[in-house]
This record gives C-alpha cells, sequence and structure tokens, in this order.
C-alpha cells in the first residue's frame, strides 16, 4: 500500500491496523502537508461502514478548531477511505494514566471539549462517545475531539436520513463506553440530547482531576446501577486541591438527571470561565504543550483505554474488574475483528522507528566491514616483497600467483556482511 495514492494522500508509511483496516501517514499532494488516511476494507461489517461514513460526513460538517478536519472521503477498488488532519500528540487517557493533572489543565482541556461539543450541538449532532482516548492533545497545545463514529443527528436536518437510518442506533440498545455514559445512555442511546455529552464530559473531568473513573463495576449491569445510584467522591478526598467551584461544575455535570444538568455546552464555557477566567490563549497552548509532547501517541501502545462498549447496534459489554480494583487500569481487548475501531493515527516518525534503527545499524555494520577491509589491504606487504621472500625455499614462484594464493583471505575481509535476519 506504501506509495500507493488515495484521493488526494500519498502512503508514506503504516502507522497501525485493526481487523478490517488500518491507518496509514501520507502527504496532501496539493496542500503538501502531512495527513493521516484511514482506510478500511470493502468486506467489513455494514456497521462498521456505516460507523466510517459517518464519521467522515459529520467530519466534514464541523469546523471548530478542535475537531479533527476531514478533508475527503470516497472509495476507490475494495476500500473506503477517509483522508484526515494529522494529529502529532498524546491523548488524555494515556495523561491520566500517569496520575492526575492539576485542576488549571483539567478546566483548560474541558474547556476545549466544551466548546467542540456547542458547536456540534448547535448542529444538533450528539457525540455519545465522549472520553479520555477521544480527547487529543497535540504537541502545538491544541485539544482536539476525535470519533464522531457513533454520533447522532438529531431530527429536522438535511443529513438526517442518510446518518440515521441504519442499523447502528436502535431503540433500547446502549451504544458508548460504559464507564463514561450518561444513565440515560444505558437506556437507550438513540434518544439523547447534548446533556448525555456533558455528563461524559463530567465523567472525563473527574477522571483527569483524580486519576480515577469516579464508576466502577465488575459487570454491565452493574456500572448501570453505579452510574444511576452513586454519587462520586468529592474531588478532595482523592487530593485535588481544586477550588470549591471546581467541584461544583463537576458535582453538576455529573448529575443523574439531564433536567439538573447544565442546559447546553455554552453554559459548561461560562462556568468553566467563571472559574477559571477568560481564556488566555498564549497560556493556555504553552501549558498543554508540555502534556502533548510528553505522551505521545505510540502505534505500540494500543492498549491502554477503556474498550468501548459495543460492536455497532448490539449490547455492550464491561470488561470484567476484580474487586476493588481501578477501571482506568483495565486493558482493552487487542485490535482485531472483535473491536470494529481503527486505531488512532500515530506520528510518522515514530511508527517508523524500528525500520529506521534497523537501517542505521545495518548501515554502521557494512561501514565497519569496508573500514577493516581498506586496513587489512594497507597492512599488506607489496606484492614484490613476498615474490622475495620466497626465494630461499629454492621455490621460483610469480608475485601474482603468490598474491591471487592469499584470495580467499582477502576476500573473507572485505566479504559485506549479511544483515540480521528479521
Amino acid at each position: 500500500m506504501i506509495g500507493r495514492t488515495f484521493g488526494p494522500a500519498i502512503l508514506e508509511c503504516k502507522l497501525g491496523a485493526g481487523g478490517q483496516g488500518a491507518v496509514y501517514g501520507g502527504r496532501h499532494r496539493f496542500l503538501d502537508e502531512p495527513v493521516a488516511v484511514k482506510i478500511l476494507h470493502s468486506t467489513a461489517s455494514p456497521q462498521l461502514q456505516e460507523r466510517f461514513r459517518r464519521e467522515a460526513r459529520v467530519g466534514r460538517r464541523l469546523l471548530h478548531h478542535s475537531t479533527i478536519r476531514v478533508f475527503e472521503f470516497g472509495e476507490q477498488e475494495d476500500f473506503l477511505f477517509m483522508v484526515m488532519e494529522f494529529i502529532e500528540g498524546g491523548d488524555l487517557h494515556r495523561v491520566v494514566r500517569q496520575g492526575a493533572m492539576s485542576w488549571q489543565n483539567a478546566l483548560r482541556i474541558g474547556r476545549r471539549i466544551a466548546e467542540c461539543l456547542a458547536e456540534a450541538h448547535d448542529r444538533s449532532i450528539i457525540h455519545r462517545d465522549v472520553k479520555p482516548s477521544n480527547v487529543l492533545i497535540t504537541r502545538s497545545g491544541e485539544v482536539k475531539l476525535a470519533d464522531f463514529g457513533m454520533a447522532r443527528i438529531l431530527g429536522g436536518e438535511e443529513l438526517q436520513p442518510d446518518l440515521n437510518d441504519t442499523p447502528i442506533t436502535v431503540t433500547g440498545v446502549a451504544i458508548g463506553t460504559p464507564y463514561y455514559m450518561s444513565p440515560e445512555q444505558f437506556e437507550d442511546s438513540k434518544n439523547l440530547d447534548g446533556r448525555s455529552d456533558l455528563y461524559s464530559l463530567g465523567v472525563t473531568m473527574y477522571h483527569a482531576l483524580t486519576g480515577k473513573i469516579p464508576f466502577s463495576g465488575s459487570s454491565l449491569r452493574q456500572l448501570e446501577r453505579s452510574h444511576r445510584e452513586t454519587s462520586p467522591a468529592p474531588l478532595a478526598e482523592s487530593g485535588c486541591d481544586a477550588p470549591e467551584g471546581v467541584q461544583d461544575l463537576i458535582s453538576r455535570l455529573l448529575q443523574k438527571s439531564p433536567e439538573k444538568r447544565f442546559a447546553t455546552a455554552q453554559e459548561v464555557v461560562a462556568a468553566i470561565n467563571e472559574i477559571a477566567g477568560e481564556p488566555d490563549a498564549v497560556a493556555d497552548a504553552e501549558a498543554l504543550k508540555v502534556l502533548g509532547r510528553t505522551v505521545e501517541i505510540s502505534s505500540a501502545d494500543t492498549s491502554t483505554a477503556p474498550p468501548t462498549a459495543t460492536k455497532a447496534g448490539e449490547t455492550a459489554a464491561a470488561p470484567p474488574l476484580e474487586k476493588g480494583a481501578d477501571p482506568a487500569a483495565a486493558a482493552a481487548p487487542d485490535l482485531d475483528t472483535s473491536t470494529d475501531v481503527l486505531p488512532t493515527p500515530t506520528p510518522p516518525s515514530q511508527a517508523m522507528a524500528p525500520s529506521v534503527v534497523i537501517g542505521a545499524l545495518i548501515a554502521t555494520i557494512f561501514f565497519m566491514a569496508g573500514v577493516s577491509a581498506l586496513i587489512f589491504v594497507w597492512m599488506l606487504p607489496p606484492k614484490q616483497d613476498i615474490a622475495r621472500g620466497s626465494e630461499g625455499t629454492g621455490e621460483s614462484q610469480p608475485a601474482d600467483a603468490l598474491v591471487s594464493g592469499s584470495d580467499d583471505v582477502t576476500e573473507a575481509a572485505v566479504a559485506p556482511t549479511a544483515p540480521p535476519s528479521s
């Protein structure tokens, strides 16, 4: 696939693969900038194909800078492809696995995601899978909300029939990630509004502030009961030194009843600004750069986020957890056909690192072999000296014959070392 062209993109390296697709790093032929190219084989399930199309269509409709841009979507030969903005940085889940972050950074990230959700909700788009692994922090200090593949378009919009009349969403079926789902999302993922996303944002921010997920259970039913009946421990009990206003913000986001939460994402942005002050673009970017640069997305690390609850159109199933275990540490299943997901784009420099190291090692071996051969040849006596050295034996041997007799040694010295077998 490397070197092939999909739409405006030329594939340059493979970043990762799922069961029925892969993500490549490439370059936009006309914009001359790096891009990520998601490719899905046409043999993928109809639900996964529809989720793929949905992500592309929704991505084209949203313009906020915290939404990952989609440049082009299409079908080519036996593949569906999506050319997207390339994100170099880390996701929030990998950040919080290292521990709680400062309340200032948590509010910076929460504000950016709330702004992104505000635009989506204004366009009647519900994300339905807001969680740390879908929040990306770039090396330049930007925050991006990823994966609108589970999004739902509410009624009254032009694209509703294309996006909603599919087997992905079925009344009475839970779709999402159980650790971060709102109570109402467990009951019915189809009939939701933007306040469900705000609840998920609240869980995500609580996780960032404390390093812990506020709700847990050893089964899907226990998780649902926890979301419906359990009040999370106060932030202060987890060592968070945030001001009281932050606790009030999280408590309101995590209200069991949608009517008691913030009515809109704009209200969340306003509440955060009241606590932290009006956003300072320069200061925010500088603070977030540290996170984006220190926690890079790695194609080798694909098992750190809690798994998505469902295949499209199926009932969610949470992984079993040992008693007292932190769900944040639960490993996601491998990227195979059972997960119906594609990996997050990885920086090409990291994805190609093993091949670069091996190439450098082989080049070094060849170089050292060549230098050794030159030194060996330089140290050999001149041909004339070798011929004269045989005079005492009473046998007269041409110098050329004596030199040719050492060919085996010379060839062994200059023969290139074979690269190590893989």
